[in-house]
């Protein structure tokens, strides 16, 4: 994905190392993405891909997301919780998603949403596309994707934000 982004900006500068989250995917759509790059096609060539994934996925702006509401609620009712034990957090997926952790983050329907999530966010970071999706609850529910995922595998500290 930097090599995309460096594509489309022209002078892209490398951050240093953070615990931001990694959106790029070998899903069929970053893949064609990543062909076009390597095929020297033209900047025009890569938003139409980017503006043709946004219609098909977006015929408004909520999109054809499975969790959104679970995501977003969840979100919301993490920063809320005190004291934010580990036992709290995980009855929190429990009620919010009807299921522990670690089977939300192998379901097919979070899966799904997460690569969607993923191409999304390429896609509005290429056509500038803030108008036609809501971005802000797009990050917060990929947000609660990447929190959900470091749950599952025991990579959160207890008590910390």
């Amino acid at each position: 994905m930097t090599e995309l982004f460096r594509f489309i900006e022209q002078a892209f500068a490398l951050p240093a190392r953070t615990n931001s989250i990694d959106v790029g995917s070998q899903s069929n759509y970053q893949t064609s993405l990543r062909n076009a790059v390597s095929g020297n096609d033209g900047p025009n060539r890569i938003r139409s891909l980017a503006d043709g994934f946004l219609n098909k996925h977006f015929p408004t702006v909520d999109g054809s997301f499975t969790l959104a509401s679970q995501l977003l609620s969840f979100t919301t009712q993490l920063s809320a919780l005190a004291p934010a034990t580990q036992k709290a957090v995980n009855q929190l997926v429990g009620t919010v998603f009807n299921t522990d952790v670690r089977a939300l983050v192998a379901s097919a329907h979070f899966l799904a949403d997460k690569e969607l999530l993923n191409d999304t966010l390429v896609s509005v970071k290429l056509v500038t596309g803030f108008d036609r999706v809501n971005a802000a609850d797009l990050v917060k529910m990929r947000q609660a994707v990447a929190f959900l995922e470091d749950l599952a595998k025991h990579r959160l500290k207890p008590n910390t934000r």
